[in-house]
């Protein structure tokens, strides 16, 4: 029974008729995803009543611009400074970890960073600062003062002669008398 179905196939596909209507539904499978895809304009407006129907039956109503967004114009990070008494300062940031399973890190610590600089997330923020601080310090050793620093880069568009800026912005602060 399957070989007399792609025979009637092949015989169909040889026509002049079958070579057109593949064509014809080749053509406008392409012009109906064009016409969903580009920017709202009078053309689009006026063809969208005419296209929906197949479109929507086919699957081919989605906007493309998820794979285009609009690009991010910053970069947010976090680090934290750990004030020894002394004065020597300790960084702390985001671990990258190592290239196999250190992606899995990196992920929960892009998690936590979407928390910290989120207001109102409900992250004990002092519950953090002090896992940072006995990080990078050892028993013994005595910091006097922590603090959560927010930096902001600006990405400027590529091609541009726009200089890149960085600010500043400390979240968080912390006078320590000790390592927590």
């Amino acid at each position: 029974m399957l070989t007399r179905f792609s025979t009637v196939q092949e015989r169909f596909e040889r026509t002049g008729f079958g070579k057109f209507v593949i064509s014809f539904v080749a053509v406008a499978i392409i012009l109906i995803g064009l016409t969903w895809s580009i920017p709202n304009s009078p053309i689009k407006q006026w063809a969208i009543p005419f296209v929906r129907p197949v479109a929507i039956a086919g699957g081919l109503d989605q906007s493309w611009s998820v794979f285009a967004p609009d690009p991010p114009r910053s970069l947010n990070t976090f680090e934290v400074h750990v004030l020894m008494a002394d004065q020597t300062m300790r960084p702390w940031n985001v671990p990258r970890g190592n290239p196999i399973w250190g992606h899995y890190d990196w992920y929960r610590f892009q998690k936590l960073k979407e928390w910290i600089l989120t207001p109102n997330s409900g992250i004990n923020m002092g519950d953090f600062i002090h896992w940072v601080v006995r990080e990078v310090t050892y028993p013994g050793e005595s910091p006097v003062l922590v603090e959560l620093v927010s930096k902001v880069e600006s990405l400027p568009p590529p091609g541009t002669d726009v200089a890149p800026t960085e600010e500043f912005h400390v979240l968080y602060q912390e006078i320590l008398a000790g390592r927590p």
